[in-house]
């Protein structure tokens, strides 16, 4: 079973609006973590309010070294990206389902807001030819929540769309999904959940396999406290043990949407 470790905080780097960039050291156990696990986060600050660990997609891994994604939505994410160099943190991972191994035909990878953490690792760990068989499709609500966009340009054809239109295409990331859809082996997407459950219809209807990893808020990320639950065709999932990448087709859409 995995078990939690000390982890120090290296960085917290403010990226743009409410996005922050949280650079662990000594964080060997997720050197070969796979695209879609996460960890459990819990500073050793924190005593009463907040007291649970939570929940991160891994973004990057180099070396001993782990980024995070964070976007404050709450006191235990205010409080993270306010601790300081040096600090230490309790860490659970790598914990979860990954994205399948790259397929051999072209991938649709389809990213919103902090939804690219997945997406990235997914691209930084596949070969040259997977990435030359990829595109991202990339949606924010304007151009200032966009990140990482010039890296990720050099790594992978990318498609931009801004709700507000802003940068890149104006519209939803699936208003670009569709023209993608002829001919692609599979699609992997992280992001909020009715996009993705909009990808899942789509995907499903050109009969494309798709994967998609999702959010919930959980407490024990091991599957015991039955706190992230979503509905399933076949009954309750665990995101944190049957999840967080799960067959599209496996998630029950509507009961998640209502």
């Amino acid at each position: 079973m995995v078990e939690f470790f000390d982890a120090t905080v290296e960085t917290v780097e403010h990226v743009t609006g409410d996005l922050y960039l949280l650079r662990l050291r000594d964080c060997e156990a997720l050197a070969s973590s796979q695209p879609g696990q996460f960890a459990m986060l819990r500073p050793r600050s924190w005593q009463v309010d907040p007291v649970l660990a939570r929940p991160f997609s891994i973004f990057r891994t180099s070396g001993d070294r782990v980024d995070f994604l964070i976007r404050t939505v709450g006191r235990g994410t205010d409080s993270l990206v306010r601790c300081n160099a040096g600090e230490r943190i309790d860490v659970l991972g790598p914990v979860g389902t990954a994205f399948p191994s790259p397929s051999h035909g072209p991938t649709v990878l389809v990213a919103g807001g902090v939804g690219l953490a997945p997406i990235g690792l997914w691209i930084d760990r596949a070969d040259d030819g997977m990435r030359a068989d990829a595109t991202l499709i990339y949606g924010a609500r304007t151009a200032d929540d966009l990140v990482f966009l010039d890296e990720l340009s050099q790594r992978v054809a990318v498609v931009v769309t801004t709700e507000d239109g802003s940068f890149g295409r104006k519209g939803l990331v699936t208003d670009e999904m569709v023209s993608l859809l002829d001919g692609c082996a599979e699609v992997l997407t992280c992001g909020p959940t009715r996009m993705m459950a909009h990808v899942a219809r789509l995907a499903g209807e050109a009969r494309v396999s798709c994967h998609v990893s999702l959010e919930a808020r959980m407490a024990c990320g091991r599957g015991i406290c039955l706190g992230c639950a979503v509905p399933g065709v076949a009954g309750p999932l665990l995101v944190c043990r049957d999840g967080p990448v799960l067959p599209a087709g496996h998630v029950d859409w509507e009961q998640v949407l209502v």
